[in-house]
């Protein structure tokens, strides 16, 4: 399970995508879609590790990422 609380991800010290909170459970598929520079790229980096410039949880199997 991915849970992401506080998520807020920033580039060029401009916010580019805010998540008060999201639980996604294990064996769901889920669809990012949005404009050009809206952060969808970002966001995935920030998940595996790849992009550090965020604030907030990212806990996934209980565990946070780093």
């Amino acid at each position: 399970m991915l849970r992401i609380t506080d998520f807020k991800l920033y580039s060029s010290l401009k916010t580019v995508l805010t998540i008060e909170e999201i639980h996604i459970d294990e064996g769901t598929f889920i669809h990012i879609q949005g404009k050009n520079s809206t952060g969808k790229s970002l966001f995935l980096k920030s998940l595996c590790g790849q992009y550090k410039n965020y604030s907030g949880s990212l806990l996934y199997r209980r565990k946070k990422l780093s």
